[in-house]
C-alpha cells in the first residue's frame, strides 16, 4: 500500500486509529466538560503518536491546539450555553435554568458542538485513514 505521506515514515493505520480515538474521546458529549479526563487522554496521545508520520502527528497536535487546548484552558469556553434563551443570572451572579425545556435545549447545543469539533476532526485526519 502506497502511502502520500511527504515523510519516509509509514502511517500504521492502528496508531492512527488510536489517536484519533483519544481526541474523539476528549470531545465526547460525555467527556468534554471533564479537564481532569482531558488532560489524562492528552497524556496517552503523546505516546501514542511518537509512532505517527510528522504529517499526521502535526495536523492531530493542530487539532489539539485549535480545538481541545482552549476547552481546558478558557475560562468561557462553555458560555455558549449561559445565554439568554436558556436561563439568567440571579443576584449571586449564577446561571438559572428557566425550564426543562431550556435544560434540553442546553443538552442539545453542547451535543451539537461536540458534533462540530468531531466532524473537525474526521475533517483533518480523513485524508490519512
Amino acid at each position: 500500500m502506497e502511502n502520500s505521506l511527504k515523510t519516509n515514515k509509514k502511517a500504521n493505520s492502528i496508531d492512527v486509529v488510536a489517536s484519533v480515538k483519544i481526541l474523539e474521546d476528549c470531545v465526547s458529549f460525555e467527556h468534554i466538560e471533564d479537564s481532569a479526563y482531558i488532560k489524562k487522554q492528552l497524556m496517552l496521545l503523546n505516546s501514542s503518536m511518537k509512532g505517527l508520520p510528522e504529517e499526521i502527528a502535526a495536523e492531530l497536535k493542530a487539532f489539539v491546539n485549535e480545538e481541545i487546548n482552549p476547552i481546558i484552558s478558557d475560562l468561557d469556553y462553555f458560555d455558549f450555553l449561559q445565554d439568554e434563551q436558556y436561563g439568567e443570572y440571579d443576584e449571586k451572579g449564577r446561571f438559572c435554568i428557566e425550564s426543562e425545556e431550556a435544560m434540553e435545549k442546553m443538552i442539545a447545543a453542547l451535543y451539537q458542538h461536540t458534533l462540530i469539533l468531531n466532524l473537525k476532526l474526521f475533517r483533518k485526519i480523513s485524508k490519512y485513514i
